[in-house]
């Protein structure tokens, strides 16, 4: 039969057709045009006038299946690649989530997502967490992300009260205080005595400088004046909390200038952390996205 054979004869049914037809060959014809509308097109489209019964539009969508089924068998051997050189049409890509906001509150379990510090936090990070974290915003200088009910796994951090020497918790504070700088802050960590530290580097992470570093804690704190905790104590946070690590940590520091916010992002590693645990943090990490706090506007006079 030619085209114009198919297509008259098609129109005809269609003018005089039944009023009526079966559930089964409704679901047949719309599972059909289910499969078979992500397939590349072969033709132009055809318009068809609107037919007034809701019965006789079905009928039409089935006489279009009809007619994608005989072009298809058409096709040559090989399926409908496009043949040599031609390649595969582009994947359309997945919608970005819409981060959920992380607020202030005790360590609680979050589902698996993408989040953003939100206020008081003095910066804004989004990321991803996998099945199984916990979070906790403490306010406007810490947030704290961890492994099921483990300890810090990552955090972001604001801080300047850096302890003088972290196996001697009784020297107490170094005096006077880093400045307000990236290297400020990075220098007098790698001042630090008593413990492992690398010589810092120049980073870039989403458009912002800063410096990377790590601090090792020896295998032993045996020969320290450990804190009250039981830990080298690092830093001070401006509201109170501290931070120490045990023996044998190393945690890896980034220092960032976010438009003139410095920021810590950090992620101890205890001894004997599994494989599958640090792929878990990398993946974290390997998701951040950091943008500068929004200046809020001026209030109307």
């Amino acid at each position: 039969m030619t085209d114009n054979e198919f297509e008259r004869t098609a129109r005809a049914w269609l003018d005089d057709g039944p009023d009526q037809i079966s559930d089964r060959a409704v679901r047949s014809a719309l599972d059909q045009i289910h499969v078979t509308r992500q397939r590349r097109s072969w033709g132009p489209a055809r318009r068809f006038s609107s037919m007034g019964n809701p019965l006789r539009l079905v009928a039409g969508l089935a006489a279009v299946v009809l007619a994608s089924v005989i072009g298809l068998s058409l096709l040559p051997a090989g399926g409908f690649g496009g043949g040599p050189g031609v390649p595969p049409p582009t994947p359309t890509p997945l919608p970005t989530p819409i981060p959920s906001p992380l607020t202030v509150g005790d360590f609680a379990p979050l589902a698996a997502g993408t989040y953003v510090t939100d206020d008081p936090f003095l910066a804004r990070i989004t990321f991803t967490l996998p099945a199984g974290w916990q979070g906790n915003m403490g306010g406007p200088y810490l947030v704290d992300l961890s492994q099921g009910t483990g300890p810090t796994a990552v955090a972001f951090s604001i801080f300047d009260t850096i302890y003088a020497d972290p196996c001697d918790f009784t020297k107490g504070p170094l005096a006077p205080r880093p400045g307000s700088s990236v290297d400020d802050l990075a220098t007098a960590l790698a001042s630090l005595p008593n413990i492992g530290v690398t010589a810092p580097t120049d980073i870039t992470i989403d458009g912002f400088h800063g410096k990377q570093l790590t601090l090792t804690a020896p295998a032993s704190l045996a020969g320290c004046t450990v804190s009250p905790e039981g830990d080298m104590r690092l830093w001070d946070y401006p509201l109170g909390a501290t931070y120490g690590i045990g023996a044998g940590v190393r945690d890896t520091l980034w220092i960032l200038d976010v438009n003139g916010q410095r920021l810590v992002i950090d992620a101890p590693e205890p001894p004997g952390q599994t494989a599958a645990t640090k792929a878990e943090v990398q993946g974290v990490l390997d998701s951040l996205h950091l943008a500068a706090v929004p200046t809020p506007s001026p209030s109307p006079s």
